[in-house]
């Protein structure tokens, strides 16, 4: 299945309705939505390290998501011109609404749960959503291999609790927020997923960050805790969260979904723990021991068996 409806060419990052690579023979669609999904987790993997400097920058939570997510919306129009896009129709633009919104709203009830468990525990809880996925994939009927993708989605979540380690705290509040934020996370996963064959990445991005700009603003400005009086080092953690770990991802997830599915994508992009894992190990020297290298084997080893279940056809718009 291609990603998108008519020709969507471009002299851009993106074209033929994803994300192009300059000078290099498209792959097979197989090859290439797995390609573009590991992509997209490796940029949100990416995600953690960042935030940790921004915090380090005196960025508070809600303004570095405002701000996020602002810069994603003013940038995106930049790196993505080229040929003039068909307007969204009347229920296509509905769903890239609520998909804004829910992506704003599980970034903040996943940085909610940190304030009340560990990491590991909240990724733990957070990668729950695959799961979550293929309940809502097969009892609505977007993705008939839904449920032929068991066997690797339980290997795979065997080498997440492996390569995230033992799961630390446990409090109330967190798991909650945690588990909320898993549930949201999948709702967002599904309903892209059935949006992307109709809607091309680039039209898609930018619309889900303007609407999730506009649902952080709303919250943080009101409320008082928008403030801009973090140290001038903030603005290249946003930039590069903007892009890197933001419009890139988001673009490229949908686009290898519309190819692999809802529950066979969630499932791979389960390599974002892994990717978070290695940079904190490289960029700021946290350990890496034996049993997480042979968790995060054993992960990967659940998105090559995801892969080889054969594909249904998605339902599109």
């Amino acid at each position: 299945m291609t990603v998108g409806t008519g020709d969507h060419r471009g002299n851009s990052l993106f074209s033929q309705g994803g994300w192009a690579l300059y000078g290099v023979t498209e792959p097979s669609s197989v090859v290439r939505g797995v390609t573009l999904v590991s992509l997209s987790a490796a940029g949100f993997g990416l995600l953690p390290l960042l935030a940790i400097w921004g915090a380090d920058s005196g960025l508070g939570v809600l303004t570095l998501l405002t701000l996020r997510f602002i810069l994603t919306a003013l940038v995106l129009p930049l790196l993505t011109q080229g040929d003039p896009l068909p307007r969204p129709t009347g229920r296509q633009f509905a769903a890239l609404a609520l998909l804004g919104f829910l992506f704003a709203v599980q970034s903040v009830l996943y940085l909610l749960a940190l304030e009340h468990i560990s990491p590991g525990l909240a990724v733990l809880i957070h990668y729950l959503y695959p799961v979550f996925v293929l309940v809502l994939s097969a009892t609505l009927r977007h993705d008939r291999t839904a449920t032929r993708i068991i066997p690797s989605l339980a290997v795979a979540l065997i080498g997440l609790g492996l390569t995230v380690g033992p799961p630390g705290s446990f409090a109330g509040p967190g798991v909650l927020y945690a588990l909320a934020c898993s549930v949201v996370y999948a709702v967002y996963v599904v309903v892209g997923t059935r949006i992307s064959p109709a809607v091309p990445p680039r039209q898609l991005t930018q619309w889900v960050v303007v609407f999730a700009a506009v649902s952080l603003a709303l919250v943080a400005v009101p409320t008082g805790r928008f403030a801009m009086d973090f140290e001038p080092a903030g603005w290249a953690v946003i930039a590069a969260i903007a892009i890197l770990s933001t419009a890139m991802p988001i673009a490229l997830f949908f686009a290898g979904s519309a190819t692999l599915g809802a529950t066979r994508a969630s499932i791979i992009s389960m390599a974002e723990p892994v990717v978070g894992v290695l940079t904190a190990w490289v960029a700021l020297g946290v350990g890496l021991s034996t049993l997480q290298l042979f968790g995060g084997t054993i992960l990967l080893v659940g998105a090559a068996m995801s892969v080889r279940v054969p594909a249904s056809p998605l339902r599109s718009e």
